[in-house]
């Protein structure tokens, strides 16, 4: 009766360590297509920049709006065709004003002139940032809350943390190395 609890025992436990591997490697693929399922939000995301603070008019056309803003607060000639689609999002006032452009030249343009808002106390606009997906955007957040939003903004594929006198660069596929 021993003999054939203990043939019962190291059987399940055979049993149980086998599934413990087979889960294991379902929870690796699994983590391994959200990453996948990610990547492919942000290269679709990665033509569009988010303009915070942007004032509603009544009837307005929002191109006209982006054109202008573009051209007038951060010195850069974005055209009609460098804009594929706009949108408004979120509450009215201040909005939030979402552009997809055609052309990645003209999106880097206007993304690397939003520094010439730093400390102009320039109205309409608050800030620009990148068009990032749920995921990558609470890592962000997480690092803002850590570090002070004057620290740490998303470039590309990274979010940057600036600490002291150095520049450290969070991987959104690594978030530990936050």
């Amino acid at each position: 009766m021993v003999r054939r609890l203990k043939k019962k025992i190291k059987f399940n436990t055979e049993e149980t360590n086998e599934l413990r591997a087979e889960l294991k490697k379902n929870d690796e693929e699994i983590q391994k297509v959200r990453t996948q399922i990610v990547e492919c939000e942000e290269y679709q995301r990665r033509q569009n920049l988010r303009i915070f603070g942007v004032q509603e008019f009544a009837k307005e056309n929002t191109d006209s709006v982006a054109i202008k803003l573009d051209k007038e607060k951060l010195g850069v000639k974005i055209e009609q065709k460098d804009i594929c689609r706009n949108h408004r999002i979120g509450p009215k006032s201040p909005g939030i004003l979402t552009l997809r452009f055609t052309n990645y030249r003209a999106r880097v343009a206007v993304f690397s002139s939003k520094k010439k808002l730093k400390g102009t106390n320039i109205t309409p606009i608050t800030h620009i940032r990148e068009d990032l997906c749920n995921e990558r955007l609470n890592l962000l957040r997480s690092a803002t809350e850590k570090f002070s939003y004057k620290q740490v903004w998303s470039q590309e594929k990274s979010g940057c943390v600036k600490e002291w006198y150095k520049i450290l660069s969070v991987y959104y596929d690594r978030p530990s190395s936050l």
